[in-house]
């Protein structure tokens, strides 16, 4: 990473990544999930079950109701190169079906930052 960028600017491209996640023209565009996902990447869905990478790139298209920006956003650097972030979702029918979600942030030596990780634990927490 550009040892000038500040972490306003890291902020930024992290938030804009994070939320393309429920964006339909990002999050079903296949390319897009394959330059985005890390080749090690894991998710532990808020259903319990565990996905892969490919699994998450090919999943078929299906609306998404999630409300954006996402709430209770912070992003937390973990090392020059690492970076959780942290927020909660609300989805569906009023945005009634609430989750805690985690990701893990790499950046990477092409300048990208990947997704390594993610996790959904559901909530009554509104």
């Amino acid at each position: 990473m550009d040892r000038a960028s500040s972490d306003a600017d890291v902020f930024t491209v992290l938030q804009r990544l994070e939320e393309s996640l429920y964006l339909p023209e990002t999050r079903f565009d296949q390319q897009y999930m394959d330059e985005l996902l890390a080749p090690e990447f894991v998710e532990f869905g808020s259903s319990g079950r565990v996905w892969n990478r490919m699994q998450i790139i090919r999943t078929d298209p299906v609306e998404i109701a999630a409300k954006l920006p996402l709430p209770d956003l912070e992003i937390r650097l973990l090392g020059v190169e690492v970076a959780l972030v942290t927020y909660r979702t609300e989805m569906g029918l009023d945005f009634a079906t609430a989750a805690n979600r985690s990701s893990v942030w790499r950046f990477y030596p092409d300048g990208k930052w990947r997704l390594v990780f993610h996790q959904a634990t559901p909530t009554n927490r509104r």
